[in-house]
């Protein structure tokens, strides 16, 4: 087969590549012809469960989903869409907040359509100092009134440093999610 190959015009390391390819061809040949049945066996149940899936993801209706998170003095509530967006209003007194929102949210969940900072008492506005440190937070909304103490100042400082678009609360905001959910 080396030489006919060869006379094709095809080089030693093509003649190495075709003799394996016709080597290999038969046993995947023959491991095919003992494993058939597993195979079918394997590829129907994969096949089955990707159908539920994609079934279960586009036929029940997601719904609004308000979470008010018990995180102690304070308060946290999470706000999850149908269309998948989620707005967080305020944080609590700590960090934990992170481990409420780790519950609600989908594992592979990182973002936050929208942040708020009704007010700038610590025990609101404390808790989204680590939101913004470890999800990606898209608009973050804040009270018109400035908070004179140490833990808003750091909120502020941690406000800026996002790339998140910032908008300071005026009466008569909406935000529109695109899916029927509007916050006023």
């Amino acid at each position: 087969i080396a030489h006919e190959v060869r006379r094709l015009g095809v080089g030693k390391f093509g003649c190495e590549c075709v003799i394996l390819w016709l080597y290999m061809k038969e046993k995947v040949q023959t491991f095919f012809r003992e494993y058939r049945k597993s195979f079918v066996v394997v590829f129907s149940l994969l096949a089955i469960c990707v159908a539920i899936s994609v079934i279960t993801s586009v036929a029940v209706p997601k719904k609004l989903k308000v979470s008010f998170l018990d995180i102690g003095q304070g308060d946290s509530i999470l706000i999850q869409t149908p269309g998948g967006h989620e707005m967080l209003i305020d944080g609590g007194p700590n960090d934990g907040v992170l481990g409420k929102l780790h519950r609600e949210m989908s594992y592979f969940n990182h973002d936050i359509d929208v942040v708020v900072a009704t007010h700038g008492d610590a025990d609101h506005v404390t808790g989204l100092i680590p939101v913004l440190e470890v999800f990606d937070v898209e608009h973050i909304v804040r009270s018109p009134i400035d908070a004179h103490t140490g833990i808003f100042d750091d909120l502020t400082h941690h406000m800026d440093e996002e790339t998140s678009n910032l908008h300071v609360a005026q009466v008569g905001d909406r935000i529109d999610f695109g899916d029927g959910v509007v916050a006023y």
